[in-house]
């Protein structure tokens, strides 16, 4: 446990004794806060709304860069500082360098979570005051907001286990930072609808549906987007950590090939194994019904008992057919409103 710790503290102080660490953090907040309130549309002040779940997808969306910048140099400036083989050396085994690592990562992270809080604080002060004395909808959900931060929480451990795992592969900072930003916000953007119909426009000869499938056992979207809204799926919960863990096993499998003749073809084996054993969880992730717990305040995405044995008794699936016009041609209003229907629509679909 030393070991863990040693190395926790090392890299942990080395975020937070340089002012890059800062400069990253405060870079996170600023850049979230000025996309979420005044670029994405609607904008928070043209329509103002207590709701956080714009607000944590595009903090979804920054992170993949943030994690990028964080984990780039926890393996490739031991290489080029000719530190790596010397931390190698060391009592301790490469499962406890890695996890060492990993949880300075996700201390730091948390840390620019942290700095978020001002604006869920801002909306619970400015709902509850303004709301009589100018046009407010709503207060701001806490059990949404809790699940929420859960979920970028989540996100951000699966993110830094990648970026530590491709810092691993790397011998140069900018490099592991090029290969890791763009693979996360396309994991990201994966599961979006317009992701969706751009990959069936573009692969039609492959038939339709690619773009869902694509989203839901590739992408993370599908899984964060349950938690942003107020839903912990423990499929969900269990999605992240898999693949957490996936990683960051992988990342101690390639250290501990090195020096030996075979590890090579060991750790390429792993590989393959240990994402087929992925893919095949996220097959169940998707396919099974596991439990729920529907956070919000008045119990939005809970079906009825009545509603629920109506639906599972049912002899033949129900098709539904929504026709509704392009969020982008909508009013802010509207916008929000057909997010709700899909939502619901969802809820039946799990029932």
């Amino acid at each position: 446990m030393s070991s863990h710790l040693a190395i926790y503290r090392r890299e942990l102080s080395a975020y937070f004794t340089s002012p890059i660490g800062y400069i990253f953090l405060a870079t996170f907040v600023i850049f979230t806060n000025l996309l979420a309130l005044f670029v994405i549309p609607p904008g928070f002040f043209e329509y103002p709304l207590a709701d956080m779940r714009v607000y944590f997808h595009v903090l979804a969306g920054v992170s993949a860069f943030l994690v990028a910048a964080v984990t780039m140099r926890l393996w490739a400036e031991e290489k080029k500082g000719n530190t790596f083989e010397l931390l190698l050396t060391l009592p301790s085994r490469e499962g406890a360098l890695v996890a060492g690592k990993f949880l300075a990562a996700i201390t730091f992270y948390a840390a620019g979570l942290v700095l978020t809080l001002s604006v869920p604080l801002m909306l619970m002060v400015l709902s509850r005051t303004a709301r009589t004395a100018s046009q407010w909808y709503g207060l701001l959900d806490p059990g949404t907001t809790l699940a929420g931060y859960l979920g970028c929480l989540l996100l951000g451990a699966t993110f830094i286990a990648f970026g530590i795992f491709v810092s691993g592969l790397c011998a140069d900072q900018i490099i592991a930072f090029v290969l890791t930003a763009p693979l996360l916000f396309l994991a990201y953007l994966m599961g979006l609808p317009w992701m969706e119909q751009a990959i069936d426009q573009a692969m039609s000869f492959l038939g339709p549906g690619l773009g869902e499938a694509l989203g839901n056992y590739i992408g993370v979207f599908t899984h964060f987007n349950n938690l942003s809204r107020g839903l912990v799926d423990i499929g969900d919960i269990l999605f992240f950590l898999v693949w957490t863990g996936i990683f960051l096993i992988l990342n101690a499998l390639h250290l501990e090939r090195r020096g030996r003749q075979s590890g090579k073809t060991t750790f390429y084996l792993s590989f393959l194994v240990l994402f087929a054993l992925g893919a095949s969880l996220n097959w169940l992730f998707v396919e099974i019904s596991f439990p729920r717990f529907d956070l919000t305040a008045d119990r939005v995405f809970t079906v009825s008992e009545i509603s629920g044995r109506v639906l599972q008794k049912t002899p033949e699936k129900i098709r539904l057919r929504y026709h509704v016009t392009p969020r982008d041609q909508m009013p802010p209003n509207l916008q929000d409103l057909e997010r709700m229907v899909r939502d619901q629509l969802d809820t039946l679909v799990h029932a």
